[in-house]
């Protein structure tokens, strides 16, 4: 993970908020690779390394009342690993506010579910990091981690929130949070494709 800074406001995609030359955003190392064949080496101030703060990063404390940042850049599986503890986290801690940060091209997979109070453009601005009470990371669970090979997925994901023992282990696995709006339109599109 890295930081980020611009020369100038820059917009990165049709689906992300344009990003401002005064603030600061949280990039993944893979996003920026991405970020730096787009815009021109003049856009960008300065990558800097990514510094945990320890007393934010989320391993399971109370929510209620409070806010968190989670993010994972894709795909579309990762993210949906992720919902039960979403859902855990609407049931068991009052007043919780969620903020999701994905990919634009992955946040049609996940606008729908009810647990999330708003989705978040990558690269993050780095101010709400600061603004929420916690966050959490998910970027190298699975690419990083030597338990992915034995451990199922969305058992580590609950795992990272500190979740594991408190969710029944047939609620850990993800549910498709679609409107019916969204899911005939994937059913459209899927007939078109098919016919």
């Amino acid at each position: 993970m890295k930081l980020i800074k611009f020369t100038r406001d820059i917009k990165i995609g049709e689906d992300v908020d344009e990003c401002k030359k005064d603030k600061s955003y949280i990039i993944s190392d893979g996003f920026l690779q991405q970020l730096k064949d787009s815009v021109s080496d003049e856009s960008i101030e300065g990558i800097y390394p990514f510094q945990e703060i320890p007393e934010k990063r989320y391993k399971g404390q109370d929510l209620t009342n409070k806010s968190i940042l989670i993010w994972r850049t894709g795909g579309m599986g990762d993210l949906c690993f992720i919902t039960p503890n979403l859902k855990y986290i609407k049931d068991n801690f009052s007043n919780s506010k969620i903020y999701f940060g994905c990919g634009p091209r992955f946040k049609y997979g996940i606008m729908d579910q009810p647990h999330i109070d708003k989705i978040v453009p990558l690269p993050i601005d780095y101010d709400l990091l600061l603004k929420c009470d916690y966050y959490i990371m998910f970027e190298g669970i699975i690419e990083a981690n030597p338990k992915a090979k034995e451990v199922n997925a969305y058992d580590l994901f609950s795992q990272a929130f500190g979740f594991y023992e408190k969710i029944p282990p047939n609620q850990r696995r993800p549910t498709l949070g679609l409107s019916k709006e969204h899911l005939e339109k994937s059913k459209k599109i899927l007939s078109d494709f098919y016919s």
